[in-house]
């Protein structure tokens, strides 16, 4: 019985272990986020810049990353490159992502804004 329980809790320390290595994928290339209200961002994140596009508001912006762990990282506005609407965007924004998921091709993110502290949950996909 001991040996099955030690036998447990490893593979359970080596899953974890796992998921936190698989994050590491996710940490360059070009992307499709997609958030439980429906709307579309395309990324592309490279070293510690995250261009994202929204092609509804016609909205790019430029982030600066910074990696806390392996699977959690901060977003901080660095510069609204295109809004032709003049869509209102707060310039102070700084947004913490946690890679909750993983799949080969895709992983689920909770994103929490230093602005409301409200959490929205996504789908991201990598775009080949």
């Amino acid at each position: 019985m001991k040996v099955f329980i030690t036998m447990v809790l490893l593979g359970w320390g080596m899953i974890a272990c796992a998921q936190q290595s698989d994050c590491k994928r996710f940490k360059n290339g070009k992307f499709k986020q997609e958030d439980s209200t429906g709307e579309v961002w395309m990324v592309e994140r490279k070293g510690s810049k995250q261009i994202e596009y929204n092609d509804f508001y016609k909205m790019k912006l430029r982030f600066k990353v910074k990696w806390k762990d392996e699977c959690t990282y901060t977003l901080k506005l660095k510069k609204i490159l295109e809004n032709p609407d003049k869509q209102p965007f707060p310039e102070d924004l700084v947004v913490t992502v946690k890679i909750n998921d993983t799949k080969d091709k895709s992983f689920a993110q909770t994103a929490t804004s230093s602005l409301t502290g409200k959490s929205l949950k996504s789908k991201v996909t990598v775009i080949e």
